[in-house]
């Protein structure tokens, strides 16, 4: 039986990198009858990512010439496409700081051009950074970002960012959150009928198999697995966390194959953080079984972690955390100003709604019976709102004009007032002669008429 399942297993290996490698032929003939305009950035974007899980130098130099051209042609979107998946392929080589740069660039990118669908990817692809480097607090607090920005848009991204919050739970120790999650996601990817469905089932794995529901587990890896052996870097997680699976079990023959069989997919992929965590995984499990190799693992696990993670590249990727922080703060104020402008040019726009149709009001009244005093002091009141309207306006210029020099502000303001001042006296003097006198004797020439009789 066993036997029979390795064969299909093979199989469905083989035929998935048969697929890969005829689709990827396929791009590339397109690719040379292609000539330099978005097309081409297209296809290049579209080969790198197909090489991303398994040739990652191929999927850099892909990716370059795409993001290379896409400046070129100032195509500004797919040039953020390129970003996120050098960024991607960065991280999957260990240069997490290099990684972060290319996708904060994509983030920004996307954020000027207002592209909500490529803002929710860049989001996913920085959770999951984070969640590789074990930094839980920031991928959760991105995942979170992540699900709120791809919510109204039920896409792809949507999957992914529960996807991700579920493998978040997973690492915080909460298979029920984590559940909930991937329950969420497995629906929604029916719905969709997306391909993420396969990570999906490999996540209901993980979170049955820490409920300690074991039957369920192995039923969605198997579900999972089986599809998924053109990803090795997926392959490798799973692997890795189906290993453990088995030690909660009590199984440690299976415990130690899935172990290894997690090594081999992260070496297929030269996945660096997927070595590193293999290593890891089986030194501990050889400890008190066989200490040669466990010394042995664990010596591998102690030189790739000085290249992975040492004091300068931490220090280098603390330091753009700190820069995003800032830029994100500052967004947020941005937005905060952007808010109290938007309600105070409102409010100034009734303002200069409502003293027209003040005066206007006043110059109906004032045909009325309506008393003179009433009129008076309504036309006044008008006339009062429309200079101060006006000093209210030009306000704000002066002070930039001043640099907010309080002398020069009121030396400005002083011979403003001596100009309205007396304009608003003369204005006030003719409008009472205009609306109150004027046609108060218009009413009396009209009364003084004689009258004929017919």
């Amino acid at each position: 039986m066993k036997k029979a399942a390795a064969i299909i297993l093979l199989y469905l290996a083989s035929q998935a990198v048969f697929a890969q490698t005829k689709r990827t032929d396929s791009l590339k003939h397109l690719l040379a009858f292609c000539r330099e305009d978005t097309t081409r950035v297209i296809l290049l974007n579209k080969i790198g990512n197909e090489f991303l899980h398994t040739n990652l130098d191929s999927a850099i130099s892909y990716q370059k010439r795409g993001l290379e051209l896409a400046g070129k042609i100032h195509y500004y979107k797919a040039k953020a496409w390129c970003e996120r998946s050098l960024g991607d392929a960065a991280a999957s080589h260990g240069n997490y700081a290099n990684a972060l740069t290319w996708l904060l660039s994509a983030l920004k990118q996307d954020e000027a051009l207002n592209n909500a669908v490529g803002i929710a990817d860049d989001l996913n692809a920085i959770t999951y950074f984070y969640y590789q480097q074990g930094d839980i607090e920031e991928s959760l607090a991105y995942g979170m970002k992540a699900y709120k920005a791809a919510t109204p848009l039920r896409n792809g991204a949507f999957i992914i960012a529960v996807t991700n919050l579920g493998w978040t739970y997973c690492y915080l120790n909460k298979p029920d959150s984590a559940l909930t999650c991937f329950l969420i996601a497995y629906h929604a990817s029916i719905k969709n009928n997306s391909k993420t469905v396969v990570e999906i089932n490999d996540g209901l794995g993980i979170a049955y198999g820490m409920l300690g529901k074991y039957d369920l587990s192995i039923s969605f890896y198997n579900k999972g697995i089986g599809v998924n052996d053109s990803d090795q870097t997926n392959l490798s997680f799973f692997y890795r966390y189906e290993s453990k699976m088995y030690k909660q079990k009590g199984d440690s023959d299976s415990c130690l194959r899935f172990a290894q069989r997690a090594l081999t997919a992260a070496n297929r992929s030269n996945n660096s953080k997927e070595k590193l965590e293999s290593y890891r995984l089986l030194a501990k499990l050889y400890t008190g079984i066989n200490a040669h190799t466990a010394v042995e693992y664990y010596t591998r696990e102690s030189i790739l972690s000085d290249s992975v993670n040492s004091a300068e590249k931490n220090k280098e990727v603390e330091n753009l955390n700190f820069n995003e922080h800032e830029r994100q703060q500052q967004l947020i104020e941005d937005a905060r100003k952007a808010e109290e402008t938007r309600k105070e040019n409102l409010q100034l726009l009734a303002i200069a709604l409502f003293i027209p149709f003040f005066f206007l009001s006043i110059l109906w009244l004032s045909r009325t019976r309506t008393h003179r005093r009433v009129i008076e002091f309504m036309s006044v009141l008008s006339l009062l709102l429309a200079f101060e309207f006006v000093t209210l306006l030009i306000h704000p210029w002066i002070e930039r004009l001043t640099n907010n020099t309080p002398v020069l502000e009121l030396l400005i303001l002083v011979i403003l007032a001596a100009v309205l001042v007396p304009l608003h006296h003369n204005s006030t003097h003719w409008l009472k002669e205009k609306l109150v006198h004027g046609f108060s004797r218009e009413k009396q020439d009209e009364s003084s008429e004689p009258t004929t009789e017919t």
